[in-house]
């Protein structure tokens, strides 16, 4: 049986009805995901202007704490400023500089910066001070003693150091004064020693041994009484570094054993019979 046959201007009309419905729809469809990216867009630039927003006050918010911070950081150092009254001797050049470090990034500030400058003052005259005080450290030299006594009794008349370091700087200045007298009262000490014990110096007797002990005693105590009585001067052998570690290992050696000295006991003798005071 044959089909019936379907009029080719009949399929053009139903073909042209199909796309028309198709073209619609698809327009509508344009429409629609068109009112949604404008929407998305909407949405966005609203969101990214609340964050910007945010952002702006977030940074308000920490500059106005990094700012509490640093005057919170600033006053404390303030509080913590070392006490520049006291003798140089009591200063820390480590802890100064620390100090003076932890102050420079607020150096703007006047009152940092003025305390910055008299900690940096203060250093520079205790520097100078221990510089002063080198004599004492190494065996007397006549030159350098005196060099020191006369540049400590000028940094004595300084206007602006404290009592407490105009003192420690006269005191100083004495000690360095004494110095040549201490190696003489050692000397002779050290010498008298050597005579009075030398015809003992071969025994081994225990007895031997106590009896040099009080020789010794003896012999230092009559000339620390002597010196007392006269210009006292054997008290500053502890203030003379240099001096000091030396005659106290060989005091307690010769007030303990007398007759048996050790090396290192016989090189510190030999340094301080060997410094020239002439």
């Amino acid at each position: 049986m044959k089909r019936p046959l379907i009029h080719t201007p009949l399929i053009l009309l139903l073909l042209m009805c199909c796309t028309a419905t198709v073209a619609q729809r698809d327009k509508a469809e344009l429409k629609r995901l068109k009112a949604e990216l404008d929407s998305c867009r909407t949405a966005l630039v609203a969101q990214q202007q609340q964050d910007s927003a945010l952002i702006d006050s977030l940074r308000n918010e920490l500059q106005a704490l990094s700012a509490f911070r640093d005057e919170f950081v600033k006053d404390k150092l303030l509080k913590s400023s070392p006490d520049l009254t006291l003798p140089c001797s009591q200063a820390d050049d480590a802890s100064l500089a620390s100090f003076l470090h932890r102050l420079n990034p607020f150096r703007s500030d006047s009152l940092v910066d003025s305390t910055a400058i008299s900690v940096e003052r203060y250093r520079q005259l205790c520097q100078e001070y221990n510089q002063q005080t080198a004599p004492l450290n190494s065996p007397y030299d006549k030159s350098l003693a005196k060099g020191a006594f006369d540049r400590l009794l000028t940094m004595e008349k300084q206007e602006d150091i404290s009592t407490a370091q105009a003192i420690e700087f006269h005191h100083t200045a004495v000690v360095l004064s004494k110095y040549m007298h201490c190696v003489r009262i050692i000397q002779d000490i050290i010498k008298t020693i050597d005579q009075q014990l030398e015809p003992y110096l071969s025994s081994t007797s225990a007895d031997t041994q106590t009896f040099c002990i009080e020789l010794v005693n003896n012999i230092v105590n009559k000339i620390k009484t002597n010196e007392q009585a006269d210009n006292p001067r054997y008290k500053y052998i502890d203030e003379i570094p240099y001096l000091a570690q030396r005659y106290n290992a060989y005091l307690n050696c010769m007030t303990s054993t007398p007759l048996n000295m050790p090396a290192e006991v016989q090189a510190a003798k030999n340094d301080l019979l060997n410094i020239k005071i002439d």
